[in-house]
């Protein structure tokens, strides 16, 4: 999975190096992806955050990132609550 260090990219870049959407919430550590489709191209990942809050815990320390494939596996890391 892809840390923070890569969040500062573009949903465009993103979804180029065909990657998906990942939230987390520091509070609670629910992650869950989401959607890219509502977005701006140009608009950068780290930011989609700031207007968001966790459905399960409703805390706004969220933070939003560029998910990857496992190299070995191929598979999508998992949902977790």
């Amino acid at each position: 999975m892809q840390t923070e260090a890569s969040a500062d990219i573009t949903i465009d870049d993103m979804r180029q190096q065909e990657k998906r959407l990942g939230l987390k919430c520091s509070h609670c550590h629910r992650f869950r992806y989401m959607s890219d489709a509502r977005f701006d191209p140009d608009v950068h990942v780290s930011k989609i955050a700031e207007n968001l809050k966790c459905a399960r815990c409703g805390s706004t320390e969220v933070k939003t990132f560029p998910v990857s494939r496992d190299p070995a596996s191929g598979y999508w890391p998992a949902e977790g609550s």
